[in-house]
């Protein structure tokens, strides 16, 4: 009898699926509370990733770099 499978962390999205989120967020703010509110949730949600890259920086094996191309993605998608 062959093992159940097992979840794979971001296999349904994948880490390019974590930055459109993040573009996703800033629309809804712009949408419903105007384009400063979305300028500073983009810039909140820009910093947020920017911290957990630098910390993923330091986190070793494939974990660590699972972590830096989600953050990375994040990163790349700007909105505002």
């Amino acid at each position: 009898m062959a093992p159940p499978p097992v979840h794979q962390g971001g296999g349904s999205g994948g880490d390019a699926l974590f930055g459109q989120v993040h573009a996703g967020l800033s629309r809804y703010v712009e949408k419903h509370h105007g384009k400063s509110a979305a300028r500073r949730a983009a810039a909140s949600l820009w910093l947020g990733a920017a911290a957990r890259y630098a910390i993923a920086l330091f986190t070793p094996g494939e974990s660590g770099r699972r972590r830096r191309l989600r953050y990375r993605s994040a990163l790349r998608i700007r909105r505002a």
